[in-house]
Parts: structure tokens; sequence; C-alpha cells
């Protein structure tokens, strides 16, 4: 498991890329965060499982289940679909979905109204004005703030559970910030905006300017001198139409999504710069991390939580929650090689390497359980395949379902009828507060 973290520090800190449990650059922008906020190893790996969740559901509902399905493994598919069924899968699912800052559109025949804005422009439930960006980062702070305060105080909880929640709420809120700057337009137009185009993170990397950094330098986002926008979903069939999920997203090192996306992001089509530009936004993301670990952390209550739950030990303390931990994050790797989001579609050899390795493990698995001998001491346990029947039920997967927090998080966020809900009057009550007296009227630097 140190193993995981170092590798994930090292593919931030440009280092050849090595084997690891590197779910998707989610697991890197939160891992080195964590890191650089001197967290534990274990508490790290928790927050890592914490922030796969807004995924784990799409996948579970959408990928898994269907390839998952080998006669030989009927064991592990009922596990599959028993959790899939559960209430509470469905309503994480539902909740996750307004975790990735997308521009949602209703499903047809309401698509094309949508797409083609015949919806009216700053409606209560459209992605598109800068303050509706503001407003959904302000509430997911206020969120986790809540939920963190009111996990700490819970006196209810034991040791353990109270820390591996405040870790995997972390590590959620980590993935919502981590969305918006590989789903939007963020990193292609902030750097123009005089006085913050040239940013390092604190191990040396090139990087855009954080949300918050641009907020406390520029004031009110209605007043910026750049537009930000995030890609429609569901992507249309249309070709003619550019802004989309799929063309705008950051989110594998190929940037290719149904087709190349170079030219969206108007890069050259070369596997460097590519590569470059998508790294770019994930160390943006990391660093953007540790700016809203200490927003959320400006709340008493959920400081102290955090405080704590970040120095948890468990390796050398508690071997079975270690061993627990241990097949819960192969799980994540396991949802990811199998739907295509270890890393894109053409991953790098290592990332490759990797899922290779997890579908000889299902392989050997099934093949023991058709000949109908020992299934968990074959090969297929120690390339972590064991995790597929076994973790479902397990202290992390199962806080997942028993503690509805990805709801929690999306408080505010989210109607009643599964839409955006944007509140003007929470808006107006709270934005003066994130405004600091040195703000003042940015300008885009002279082409």
């Amino acid at each position: 498991m140190h193993r995981l973290i170092l590798c994930t520090i090292a593919l931030l800190a440009g280092a050849a890329p090595c084997r690891a449990f590197d779910t998707f650059w989610h697991i890197a922008a939160s891992g080195r965060a964590v890191e650089r906020l001197g967290f534990t190893d274990d508490a790290l790996n928790v927050v890592q499982f914490g922030n796969f969740m807004p995924d784990a559901y799409v996948n579970l509902y959408a990928h898994t289940l269907g390839k998952l399905k080998d006669p030989a493994l009927e064991e592990q598919w009922l596990g599959f679909q028993q959790l899939r069924k559960n209430p509470r899968s469905s309503a994480g699912r539902n909740a996750s979905i307004f975790m990735h800052f997308d521009y949602l559109c209703p499903k047809k025949p309401d698509l094309a109204r949508c797409v083609n804005d015949q919806i009216p422009r700053d409606s209560e439930r459209k992605l598109d004005a800068n303050w509706k960006y503001d407003y959904l980062l302000m509430r997911l702070v206020a969120n986790a703030q809540d939920v963190l305060g009111g996990v700490w105080r819970d006196k209810s909880l034991t040791d353990a559970r109270r820390k591996a929640l405040v870790l995997m709420v972390l590590g959620a809120a980590f993935h919502m910030n981590e969305d918006f700057y590989s789903h939007t337009n963020w990193t292609h137009v902030t750097p123009s905006i005089r006085g913050l185009d040239k940013q390092t993170t604190p191990w040396g990397a090139a990087r855009a300017p954080t949300w918050w950094e641009v907020r406390d330098a520029c004031g009110p986002p209605a007043a910026w001198p750049v537009d930000i926008a995030s890609g429609i979903y569901p992507d249309p069939a249309d070709p003619s139409v550019t802004r989309t999920h799929q063309k705008l997203n950051h989110d594998n090192s190929q940037l290719f999504e149904h087709g190349a996306q170079a030219a969206a992001h108007a890069i050259e089509a070369t596997v460097a710069s590519v590569a470059a530009h998508q790294l770019y936004a994930v160390q943006t993301a990391a660093d953007a991390n540790i700016a809203l670990f200490h927003r959320i952390a400006a709340d008493p209550d959920a400081k102290a939580a955090l405080l704590d739950a970040g120095q948890w030990q468990i390796s050398g303390k508690d071997w079975i929650l270690a061993e627990v931990l241990h097949w819960s994050l192969g799980t994540q790797m396991l949802m990811s090689c199998f739907t295509g989001h270890w890393d894109g579609p053409n991953p790098p050899v290592a990332r490759a390497t990797e899922c290779a390795g997890m579908q000889a493990g299902i392989q050997a698995l099934s093949m023991a359980a058709r000949a109908g001998g020992p299934v968990w001491g074959t090969a297929a346990t120690m390339a972590g395949v064991g995790a597929v029947g076994m973790m479902f039920y397990t202290n992390f997967w199962g806080l997942s379902l028993e503690v509805d927090y990805l709801a929690a998080l999306t408080i505010g966020i989210r109607s009643e009828d599964d839409d955006y809900a944007f509140d003007r009057a929470w808006y107006a009550a709270h934005e003066t507060a994130q405004t600091p007296a040195s703000a003042k009227r940015c300008e885009r630097l002279s082409k």
C-alpha cells in the first residue's frame, strides 16, 4: 500500500509512470493533495477510496454488471446485483450525477432544446453563468463543513467509523472539486487573466490559477473577464456541437473519448502535447484540493475532524481493517479497468499492463470456478480480484451505503426532481463574505 502512495506522488512530480492503484487521474490529484497536507499513508488511501465513490455508482449501474455476467462468476455477479438494487445505491447514483460539473441536459426530447439554448439562459436549472460555478463550489464547502462537523459531534460513532467517514467525505468533495478543472474550459481561459498567468504548485509544476485565487484577486465572478463553460452531458449526436463533455473533458492522458479531443482543446495532436495539457489540468486540480481543504477547515468542528482522521494509523495496528482497505482499493481498479476508465481507452503501457493483470486474474478466477477447484487460493486473489465477491459488505463499501454522504454533499445543488437547483437567495446571502477587500476588477492579457 505504501507503494501506491509513492507512485501517485511520483506521477504528479513528473517521474516515469509506475505500477500503482492510480484509479484515473482523480487518485493522483487527491493523493498529491493529502500527502502535502501531512496525512498518513492509510488516511490517504481512505481518501482515495472516498474519491472514487461519485464515479463508482455510475460505473456500477452503467457498465460493470454486464461485463461481469459470467456463469462461472455467478456468486460475484449476484453480489454486484444486490448492491445495485439497494435503495441507497440508487440514492448515491442520483446524487453523484451532480458532482461532476457537467452542463446537464435532460434526455430526449428536451435534449435538443437544451443544446440549442431554447431553455432560457440563466434559468434556475442551467449551468450557464460564472456565478453558478461559484454557487456550486460554495455549496460544496458549506455542505462538507456540515457533514464533517456532524460526524465529529456524533458521539455514537466508533473511532474507526468516524475517521473512515471523515476521510471518505473529504475524498468525495475532492472528486467534485477535481471535476471542475477536468470538465470545464477553466485551464484554457484563466491563464489569460493579467497577474494570474504563471502559477506553480508547491512541488514546482506549472498549473492554472485555482478558482479561489481568481475569486480573491478579481472579486465576484460576474465581473470576471472570462466566461467559464462546461461540456454538455449527455453528449448530443450532432457533431457540429463543439462544447460537449466528450470533447471538452481532461479525463484521460490521451484526451480521447469516442474520438480525439486535441482540436477542441486547441493543442497539437501529439502524444507529448496532449499528455502535458491533461497533466496541467491534473496539477491544477491537485493544488485546488489543498485550497478546498483549507476552506472546509475554516469551520472548527470540520477542522478537528479532518486533523484527527488525517493521522489515522491502520497498518500494523488492525490487520483485518488493513486488508479490507487493500481489497476496497482493488475493487476500484477492477471496476475502472472493466469500464475502460482506468486511464482512457488507449492507456500508457504501464497502466495497460495493470489492467491486463486484472483481466488475467478474472480469467483465472473463472477457470478455477468452472473446474470446481479452490478459487480464493488462486493467483486471482493475489491479483486483487478477490475484491469482486467480498468487498461490497465490508467497512468502507458498507459505510457508503449506510451513510448517504453523497446526497448530503449535494444539498442545495440537486433539486427534488433531479435537476440543478441554483438558489439565488442563498447565494446572495453568502457571496459577499467570500470577497476580500483587496479584490479588484481584473483584465485579460493583451495578445
